[in-house]
């Protein structure tokens, strides 16, 4: 009974382990970088209107600057959108469930077109008796072991 339980939760650490990537989300970090973002960009543009007043640079240049900066701006725009938007998406629950069904029983299927269950249990001296037939070298040298 005991074997059942273990096998019963190493399947379950697998299924946690090949579902959790489907449920993460993904974070508010990139909308939260993308707001940063619009405060610096408007700063910038601040700043160059601070910069064109005191002379420091000409408005040829600080109309270049103005629209890189724009276009920085709306990138950043549409980042946050996009990122607002993905956040808002969750796993449907047929993944989730089809996956939780699909792991056992693919494990199952594998086993029974792989595994041998009617294979009955061979006490060691059965193994060894039989290990030159097979040229099992392991079970060859154990039974030198055993005769020496």
């Amino acid at each position: 009974m005991l074997l059942w339980i273990v096998f019963a939760v190493l399947t379950a650490l697998v299924i946690i382990v090949l579902v959790a990537p489907l449920y993460a989300r993904k974070s508010a970090s990139s909308a939260d970088r993308a707001d940063f973002d619009l405060v610096v960009y408007k700063d910038q543009l601040a700043e160059l209107d601070r910069d064109v007043a005191a002379g420091i640079i000409g408005q040829v240049e600080a109309d270049a600057a103005r629209n890189e900066v724009s276009r920085r701006i709306l990138s950043a725009r549409d980042e946050k959108s996009a990122a607002e938007a993905s956040t808002g998406a969750s796993t449907p629950a047929w993944l989730w469930f089809s996956t939780i069904a699909a792991i056992p029983a693919i494990t199952l299927v594998i086993y029974m077109n792989v595994g041998r269950p009617e294979l009955p249990a061979q006490p060691l001296d059965a193994r060894l008796q039989t290990a030159a037939a097979n040229q099992d070298m392991v079970a060859m040298v154990r039974q030198v072991e055993k005769h020496l």
